[in-house]
């Protein structure tokens, strides 16, 4: 008989144990770090469909009001958060028309002489914010703008605040 010692091969219960314990926690680190690079996405998203709405809608604002020949005979709301801004405007053809720039509820809107009224902000960014201030030196005429939006996804909510102001034309 042979008394020679059987080795066995292959892994122990504990060995096993061991290597899946180990797997399962790399595993946890690489889907936390998916998780986490989706979240910064999302949040980068929101971010920059925020900045395009702003971006456009003070764009817009500072073109008419540059190219403006005085405020409109409506008549702006200034220093209040849900301001209006009226502007008189030359179309295409060289007639004066009113330009005007309003929140309707959390839509900022952009009502451009007989026609229908335009949404300026992009789909689910929300106006919160349209607060205008006219300064007049005497020497020149100024409009400052502050826009504050939101935007909400995946119970997530971000809010900023832009500034800008514009000297109207021909008042320096």
């Amino acid at each position: 008989m042979n008394n020679k010692l059987n080795k066995q091969k292959g892994f122990s219960l504990i060995e096993l144990l061991v290597y899946i314990s180990s797997l399962i926690i790399i595993l946890m680190i690489v889907i936390n770090s998916l998780l986490l690079m989706s979240n910064s996405y999302a949040g980068l998203k929101i971010t920059q469909k925020i900045n395009q709405t702003a971006t456009g809608i003070i764009g817009r604002i500072i073109l008419d009001t540059r190219w403006s020949n005085g405020l409109g005979s409506t008549g702006s709301i200034f220093n209040a958060d849900a301001g209006s801004l009226s502007l008189n405007v030359l179309d295409d053809n060289g007639d004066s028309t009113e330009v005007t720039f309003y929140l309707d509820g959390t839509d900022l809107k952009m009502k451009e002489g007989l026609n229908d009224p335009i949404v300026l902000n992009l789909p689910g960014v929300k106006v919160d914010k349209f607060f205008l201030n006219f300064v007049d030196t005497g020497i020149s005429k100024l409009v400052k703008i502050e826009l504050e939006l939101s935007m909400e996804r995946k119970g997530k909510v971000k809010t900023e605040t832009f500034y800008d102001s514009v000297v109207m034309r021909e008042s320096y």
